[in-house]
């Protein structure tokens, strides 16, 4: 016979202190960051001081250090998904990734006038 696990929701399993929104918030915005950068570094967007962040990507994306950094800041950037409202999670990335422009109704997004520089 198969074994059936139990699952228990994640709000069961922390302390009630650990629910709050502030402090989710505060859990969330390190590893977002993290994440927002790799993004702009991985896209090009970094040119000045772009050899050293593109090394540090390297390193934190790298499948021998990823069960270290990555995989970890995923797992807890789903984490505070969970516990926070929908609304609230999509600001914060929007936010991190500097979607706000491009994400809104009837809104033209921001032109990079340096991106198209010759």
């Amino acid at each position: 016979a198969a074994m059936e696990h139990a699952v228990t929701p994640l709000k069961k399993l922390l302390p009630p202190d650990c629910l709050d929104a502030a402090f989710v918030i505060g859990l969330l915005e390190p590893p977002l960051s993290i994440t927002a950068t790799v993004a702009e570094v991985r896209s090009g967007m970094w040119r000045r001081n772009g050899l050293p962040m593109a090394q540090l990507t390297d390193v934190y994306c790298s499948v021998h250090w990823s069960t270290l950094g990555r995989d970890l800041d995923i797992f807890l950037m789903q984490c505070c998904a969970a516990l926070l409202p929908g609304a609230t999670f999509l600001r914060l990335v929007q936010r991190a990734f500097k979607l706000h422009g491009y994400l809104l109704p009837g809104s033209d997004p921001p032109v990079d006038e340096y991106r198209f520089a010759p």
